[in-house]
């Protein structure tokens, strides 16, 4: 009987089923790690989540906790603090270019719509140019290409839209157009001369008096070669005597690269 009793009291299980349950619980922790680290991390739910680790393993009495080593713990900040950099950067560079040459649309738009201007304004699909076209009444009398004072703040303020996404700009383009009306005078003896001369004083305003890059602007003279509508009746040359400005948003050199 008491061979018996010696035998049983050998063969019970000690504390070594504590290593093995910690090793379980370690390779769990370091595999939820990796889990997160390819996710979206909100990190006061990642604190309680680890506090809630540190009071299942702390039931050891002779093993290691959390609280023990900030080693785990050092770690998983880590690894969560690089994910978010990295979130961040990736959405500056998805975001950058295209959000910057929305808001640039955008923000004109707004000021045409709160001015009152007469004016349309279109952004192409996909979104790399943008189109603001203008009645030539609203910068210009009849047959010249004096700047009219009442034109300089719309100007101006388009020239301060301008500068403030120059990073996220290519090029703009003004272009003079007219209807198909001959004229002959001493400045202008053609509609080329007319509509070429106001594009380029438009030009020089924005470079000489607002600052905007001369690299970033050209302007071209179209005359009456380029209609928008049929110069049949007086509404329809009306509209075809206008400024435009097409802007051309920079290209995404990561687009460039990959081709």
């Amino acid at each position: 009987m008491r061979n018996r009793r010696n035998r049983r009291n050998d063969d019970a299980p000690g504390e070594n089923w504590l290593t093995t349950y910690g090793d379980l619980i370690t390779l769990l922790l370091t595999f939820f790690v990796l889990l997160f680290s390819f996710s979206t991390v909100d990190v006061q739910k990642l604190k309680a989540i680890v506090a809630s680790f540190q009071g299942s393993l702390g039931v050891f009495e002779s093993g290691i906790s959390i609280d023990d080593t900030s080693t785990m713990d050092e770690a998983m900040e880590d690894v969560f603090t690089r994910d978010q950099e990295s979130e961040r950067d990736s959405g500056k560079d998805d975001l950058g270019e295209e959000t910057g040459f929305v808001s640039l649309y955008d923000d004109i738009k707004g000021f045409i719509e709160e001015s009152g201007i007469s004016a349309e304004i279109i952004i192409s699909e996909p979104q790399t140019e943008i189109l603001i076209r203008f009645n030539d009444s609203i910068f210009f009398d009849s047959a010249k290409a004096d700047i009219k004072q009442e034109a300089y703040p719309i100007l101006d303020e388009i020239a301060q839209v301008f500068r403030a996404y120059e990073d996220y700009i290519m090029g703009i383009r003004i272009e003079g157009h007219t209807d198909n009306r001959p004229i002959n005078t001493r400045d202008f003896p053609s509609n080329w001369e007319l509509s070429t001369a106001r594009a380029v004083r438009v030009l020089r305003h924005f470079v000489e008096e607002k600052g905007i890059s001369s690299e970033l602007l050209s302007a071209v003279g179209y005359g009456e070669y380029h209609p928008i509508a049929p110069n049949d009746t007086d509404y329809s040359r009306a509209l075809n005597r206008r400024v435009d400005f097409v802007i051309e948003k920079l290209p995404d050199p990561d687009l460039d690269n990959d081709r």
